[in-house]
């Protein structure tokens, strides 16, 4: 098999992953002072990361994937 269409296909496997969290009303963010990946519920509207403490807006932390 040729190796972007393997790429494409675990890709693909991946957004349907976040796309199936993301109905069921979770997230994946990154915490935008630490950088760590955080789970958190999409309505959730401050975090507060496990790894450095600090408190953000789910605004201000990006999405892992979109």
């Amino acid at each position: 098999m040729e190796l972007k269409l393997l790429y494409q296909k675990e890709y693909d496997k991946q957004v349907s992953l976040i796309e199936e969290l993301q109905e069921k009303g979770f997230n994946i963010i990154t915490c935008p002072d630490c950088g760590s990946v955080i789970i958190t519920r999409r309505k959730q509207i401050m975090i507060k990361c496990y790894d450095c403490g600090e408190k953000n807006s789910q605004e201000s932390c990006p999405d892992l994937f979109y």
